[in-house]
């Protein structure tokens, strides 16, 4: 009965078997027990108020973990270094390739993509076709990211690929072993 009592509260059996063991130590570690006028109501009273501990103990529990998984999938707030250096390079030479456009299309771009503006609408204020200032936002988009890319393939050019590096010590590694 205060195994049912508590697997009632807790919703599993096994643990309620766990909670009414604990309270009858708890029963056995008592030097002396007080009287009482209801002893069975007084033991079912403290299983149940076990259970509801327990209950209480496992939500926090999960609150906790769910706390630390929602806290392990935030991005970091700097990030790495190494990455916002490339970063800072890749916008930097964007920056510079947008300053070598030539006027109307840096316009175009700008107005385009940073401020959301139509096509159409940059069109009859430069007084060129929409179909111009499709293009001109089109090269210029592609020069920019051609421009922030470019770090990245240098160094990439530098570093040989692991199936090219794989494939010089291949070659290399018998010729060493033949001299």
């Amino acid at each position: 009965m205060l195994v049912t009592t508590a697997a009632r509260i807790i919703g599993c059996p096994r643990h309620a078997e766990d909670i009414v063991q604990n309270i009858a130590l708890k029963l056995c570690e008592c030097p002396r027990l007080p009287e009482f006028k209801d002893p069975h109501g007084y033991v079912r009273r403290m299983v149940r108020n076990a259970a509801i501990d327990a209950v209480r103990r496992v939500a926090g529990e999960r609150r906790v973990i769910a706390a630390d998984a929602d806290a392990e999938k935030a991005p970091e707030p700097t990030g790495c270094a190494l990455d916002r250096m490339e970063a800072c390079e890749a916008l930097a030479a964007a920056i510079d390739a947008l300053a070598q456009m030539p006027v109307r299309t840096r316009a175009a771009l700008v107005a385009h993509r940073l401020r959301g503006e139509a096509q159409k609408d940059i069109a009859a204020r430069l007084g060129v076709s929409p179909t111009l200032v499709n293009f001109m936002v089109r090269d210029a988009t592609a020069v920019c990211r051609e421009a922030a890319e470019a770090p990245h393939k240098q160094l990439s050019a530098l570093m040989p690929t692991d199936a090219a590096s794989r494939r010089s010590r291949a070659r290399s590694g018998p010729s060493r072993l033949r001299s």
